[in-house]
C-alpha cells in the first residue's frame, strides 16, 4: 500500500502565487519530487490564500525520508525558508489514489482532533502511519459536491 503525504504551508506572503520566483519554485518542487516518487504532486489552497496544501504519494515513509535527505531537497527547504513554515506534515495510511489523486478542482477537508466523525460524509479518513500526531487525530477529504457538511474548509486546486 503507498501513503499519501500531506503538508500545510504557510507563506509569509498573500499574493505569493503571483510572485514568480515562488511559482518558480513550486515548479521545481512538483516536478523534482514527481520524478523522485513516480508520483503527481499536487497544490490547494483556500482563503486566506497565505496557505498552501501538498498532497502527494510515496510507496513508503523512508522512500519519502530518502527524498527529504536529498541534495534537492535541502536546496529547495533552503531557497523557500524565507517565504514559508511548514505549519503540518503527516503521511497518512491512505492510500494515494481516488479522492486525493488531483482530478476534482475543489476538495472539503477537515483535521479532526478526536471528537466524533460522521464517516459517511468523509470520502476518505486518514490517520498518521508514524504516530507522531496526537492520538485520534484524523485527516478527513471528501469531495465538495457529495458533502454538504459545514464542517472543513474548501480546498481550491491550485495551476501553476
Amino acid at each position: 500500500m503507498t501513503i499519501t503525504e500531506f503538508a500545510e504551508l504557510q507563506f509569509h506572503s498573500a499574493d505569493f502565487l503571483s510572485q514568480p520566483s515562488l511559482r518558480d519554485l513550486l515548479l521545481r518542487l512538483r516536478t523534482n519530487q514527481g520524478a523522485w516518487s513516480g508520483f503527481p504532486v499536487y497544490f490547494y489552497t483556500k482563503d486566506p490564500k497565505q496557505v498552501l496544501y501538498l498532497i502527494s504519494g510515496w510507496q513508503s515513509v523512508p522512500a519519502h525520508e530518502e527524498w527529504i535527505a536529498s541534495d534537492e531537497n535541502q536546496t529547495l527547504l533552503k531557497l523557500f525558508e524565507p517565504h514559508v513554515q511548514i505549519t503540518d506534515f503527516v503521511h497518512l495510511d491512505v492510500e494515494f489514489g481516488g479522492i486525493l489523486s488531483g482530478g476534482k478542482e475543489r476538495l472539503r477537508f477537515w483535521k479532526n482532533k478526536g471528537g466524533a466523525i460522521d464517516e459517511k460524509r468523509w470520502g476518505v479518513i486518514g490517520t498518521d502511519v508514524e504516530g507522531k500526531k496526537m492520538e485520534g487525530e484524523k485527516y478527513c477529504f471528501s469531495h465538495v459536491d457529495s458533502d454538504q457538511s459545514s464542517e472543513g474548509d474548501i480546498l481550491q486546486k491550485v495551476s501553476l
